[in-house]
């Protein structure tokens, strides 16, 4: 009896249609693409999920862009100053003189540079109206470790950059206040432009000076010539040395190389004047621009101002790599 039912079960099982089981697509084989109707199929199974997921992404950039608006905004203030071409010529003269643009952007490099030093940074700070500003007084308590974390903080936000074809330096500053960043730019430029100013206007001052002290020897030397025509008119008995026209004798000669002198040192204290009346001008009332760029690209000032820099900015780079603890900055 269990022989012929397991016959019938076999039987039973072969006469039952297998499921077929789909080809496999081989790797070469290009899947079906979805048609419409596919994909209007899943819009509406996931319908509910995609307006969801829409609105709480609007809810979340929304309430993203409000906190940080709110709690920490980001302003951009930027200004620009112009920058004349360095003049290497006497500021005495008229005409300008062309200036090649390589010299000129490096001349506007220069000028970003000293801006972003150390040292103008820090008289920044010792501003009254930069310490009354949110900004600043944000930083710490004390007045110490704030003027140290607002330093770093001023040295990534601030920047001075020069224009490549423009005769422009661009200054820019970055805070969560819009009026504060202005604030601080402008304080910026005053700072610069009045330091440059108390510069420049000391150079004129020497300069003065010493013209003033060539006017004074020149005036002696003249008196002098003229105190030895005397004495030569009055030993001779010449009164009008263009009457003689024979006899030129050294005494002659003498005579007329002293007029001659005298004439000359006539015309230079003519010139010495005028040109200690203009230094006056301008050592009492705005430098000229000229004579202000004039001293800014001298040489010897380029170079000191460099020097400067480098040793300025060595410290800096010190406490950067070592830290504050390291005997190297301490030292300094």
């Amino acid at each position: 009896m269990d022989e012929q039912r397991q016959k019938r079960a076999q039987a039973n099982s072969g006469s039952m249609p297998r499921a077929s089981r789909p080809p496999a697509t081989s790797a070469g084989q290009t899947p079906i693409a979805m048609t419409p109707k596919d994909i209007i199929r899943i819009l509406r199974q996931h319908i509910l999920l995609i307006i969801l997921m829409t609105i709480l992404g609007i809810i979340m950039g929304g309430t993203a862009w409000f906190l940080l608006l709110r709690y920490a905004p980001k302003y951009t203030a930027q200004t620009y100053i112009k920058v004349l071409p360095p003049i290497e010529k006497d500021p005495m003269k008229l005409g300008g003189v062309q200036v090649n643009k390589d010299i000129q952007y490096g001349h506007r490099q220069s000028i970003a540079t000293l801006i972003r030093q150390q040292s103008t940074l820090q008289n920044l700070l010792k501003r009254d109206k930069i310490q009354d500003t949110d900004w600043f007084k944000h930083f710490a308590t004390l007045k110490d470790d704030r003027l140290k974390k607002a330093f770093k903080k001023l040295r990534k936000r601030f920047g001075a950059s020069a224009h490549r074809d423009a005769e422009f330096v661009t200054l820019s500053m970055t805070c969560g206040d819009a009026k504060e960043s202005a604030l601080i730019v402008n304080e910026m430029v005053n700072l610069f432009i009045t330091s440059r100013g108390n510069v420049t206007r000391g150079e004129v001052r020497a300069k003065l000076t010493k013209l003033t002290e060539q006017k004074n020897r020149l005036e002696n030397e003249l008196r002098a010539a003229e105190r030895g025509l005397d004495n030569i008119i009055g030993d001779t008995g010449f009164t009008d040395l263009r009457q003689r026209t024979n006899l030129r004798d050294t005494v002659t000669l003498k005579l007329d190389s002293l007029e001659i002198d005298q004439n000359k040192l006539e015309l230079d204290i003519q010139q010495i004047q005028a040109m200690v009346a203009n230094f006056e001008r301008q050592a009492t009332g705005p430098v000229g621009t000229q004579v202000e760029h004039q001293i800014e690209n001298d040489p010897i000032m380029l170079a000191l101002a460099q020097r400067r820099n480098f040793l300025e900015a060595a410290p800096a780079g010190s406490l950067t790599k070592f830290g504050e603890n390291h005997p190297s900055v301490s030292q300094r």
